[in-house]
């Protein structure tokens, strides 16, 4: 006789793991930005006063001198700057004009800085005879992205 195998009946046991929902770990634009600014501060420290006002008889750092210095390092790291003159005033009576020129700080990743950053510049372009010349919106340009870029990347002179 043969014994009959006692058969049990199959119970399913179904274990389900629990799993927590995916973190969005992406950085916000505020840290991406933060974080390739402070690599351009790193490595960036000093600007060398190069250039020479005979007339006060004084040197200064020249925007010149700021792009060679700065430039290679903001394109290194993903920096870019996008100026947009907002306000020019007419020239007064002594060839001053004044901009206010709005920035916007980007990241080649397609972070924006939230807020719009901004700088006033004055130029002032008088001729020989004392005329009133036609430079004075573009040194008043370039003044105010001077200064943008030295008090954004806190830059030293010297």
């Amino acid at each position: 006789m043969a014994t009959k195998k006692k058969v049990e009946p199959e119970v399913e046991t179904k274990v389900e793991a629990k799993v927590a929902p995916p973190v969005d770990v992406r950085p916000t634009h505020h840290q991406v930005i933060t974080t390739f600014m402070n690599r351009v501060m790193l490595e960036v420290g000093y600007v060398q006063k190069k250039d020479e006002n005979k007339f006060q008889k004084y040197k200064y750092a020249g925007e010149a001198a700021l792009l060679a210095t700065l430039r290679p390092s903001m394109v290194k790291h993903g920096l870019v700057l996008f100026p947009s003159v907002k306000d020019v005033s007419p020239i007064d009576e002594y060839g001053n004009t004044h901009v206010i020129v709005n920035y916007t700080l980007s990241h080649i990743s397609g972070a924006v800085w939230p807020h719009t950053l901004q700088a006033a510049g004055c130029g002032n372009d008088r001729n020989s005879k004392g005329g009133v010349g036609d430079k004075g919106v573009y040194k008043a340009i370039t003044g105010a992205n001077k200064y943008m870029l030295f008090k954004l990347f806190q830059l030293e002179t010297g």
